[in-house]
């Protein structure tokens, strides 16, 4: 009877132990994108001086039954992927090392990309993992002379307040913004939260002292209850390089219309 027991205590530790490296596993790599899994399927590279370049790593694991081989032969040029190793052997770890270039990207603020794995997976031969970065201007070897003279962008009000409007209605107003500084003020980009918000600055180029206007526009097609939209100007102030300028209100539903009861 102690010799049944005994059997049975270590069946139950060893079914134990398979269930909770299967458990780990799965947190490990929740990402299952056909036969492979990923730790994550959004790299995430954060803050990237636009003059610098960094690699950052994704670890997969090949959940197949078959070795798998990974490519990449859609990449653009600010963007080297490399796999590690190239072929995965069936139920092997393995990573991905992804580097990535601001200066060939040219580029500033929040930008994405989707970037494609081809591999020989039945289940889904062609991935694709995303990679994000936040690229900001390198003003860390400013002297403190140049600081003194950099350019200062100084705006009216940065926060629009539309009120309540219907769906469909187009918000336009202007946000006046000056260079305060004493060298040239540069708007190297402005981005909205969405597609339904746009800026547009008068004059990309401002001379110390100059004033233009920022006209932002709000399309509330598709919208309804409270928004809260917001505009980034990316800028050369070495204080102020992404000011936030704000919009918000309500949109109300448009009335849908009646449909007229069919007559007896």
């Amino acid at each position: 009877m102690k010799k049944l027991s005994v059997i049975l205590v270590t069946v139950l530790i060893l079914s134990g132990l398979t269930t909770l490296a299967q458990q780990q596993k799965q947190n490990e790599y929740p990402n299952p994108i056909g036969n492979l899994k990923f730790n994550t399927s959004q790299l995430s590279l954060q803050n990237l001086n636009n003059t610098d370049s960094k690699t950052d790593t994704l670890k997969m694991m090949n959940d197949w039954d078959k070795a798998m081989t990974l490519s990449f032969t859609k990449l653009p040029e600010y963007i080297k992927c490399k796999a590690v190793p190239e072929t995965l052997k069936a139920k092997a770890k393995g990573y991905i090392l992804v580097t990535y270039d601001a200066a060939k990207r040219n580029d500033f603020g929040y930008v994405y990309d989707r970037v494609s794995i081809q591999t020989n997976d039945s289940a889904q031969p062609e991935k694709f993992i995303n990679v994000s970065v936040n690229i900001v201007e390198d003003f860390s070897k400013l002297t403190p002379e140049q600081k003194a003279n950099a350019p200062k962008i100084k705006f009216d009000k940065t926060t629009y307040e539309f009120g309540t409007i219907k769906e469909g209605d187009k918000i336009e107003t202007d946000f006046k913004f000056s260079n305060e500084g004493k060298s040239d003020l540069v708007i190297r980009k402005t981005k909205g939260s969405c597609g339904c918000t746009v800026g547009n600055p008068e004059k990309s180029t401002l001379k110390p002292g100059e004033s233009t206007n920022m006209h932002v526009t709000f399309n509330s097609t598709g919208k309804s209850g409270p928004q809260n939209k917001t505009v980034t100007v990316t800028c050369n102030d070495p204080d102020n390089s992404s000011a936030i300028l704000t919009i918000t209100g309500k949109v109300d539903k448009k009335d849908e219309p009646k449909q007229e009861t069919p007559q007896k």
